[in-house]
């Protein structure tokens, strides 16, 4: 996600411009999942599962849905690695968090609400007791 440099919106901001593509990390992801989910099935004995290669193509053209952009505020260790820290707080600023999935390293298999939601509940449960402790 970058800020585009000729692009603006109704209050006269840059628009935001997405370049999502799929990476290697994305084909392997996809293919351990379908390893795990075929040898879980096969050990349950629920029947046979063809298969088919993962590949970036095969991705292109059946990978639709969610589109969240996971990681742009990623969360790290430190500002060299992240935009905020463990504790959701903005690196370099007391007074800013940021609670969503931009902050997670990286996606999971299903829409990010419930983990959204949990980070939420810890973030109101630091505020509460920094300010209120």
């Amino acid at each position: 996600v970058v800020l585009s440099e000729t692009e603006r919106d109704a209050v006269g901001q840059p628009r935001a411009n997405l370049d999502w593509r799929l990476n290697d990390l994305d084909v392997h992801t996809f293919q351990t999942g379908q390893e795990h989910v075929v040898r879980e099935l096969s050990a349950l004995g629920l029947g046979r599962v063809r298969v088919e290669e993962i590949t970036h193509e095969l991705l292109a053209e059946r990978v639709v849905g969610h589109y969240h952009q996971y990681g742009t505020t990623r969360m790290g260790e430190n500002e060299k690695v992240g935009v905020v820290d463990r504790d959701l707080r903005v690196f370099g600023k007391h007074n800013l968090s940021i609670c969503s999935a931009s902050a997670f390293p990286g996606a999971g298999s299903h829409g990010p609400t419930m983990h959204i939601l949990a980070l939420a509940y810890r973030l109101a449960d630091r505020l509460r007791d920094e300010y209120h402790g």
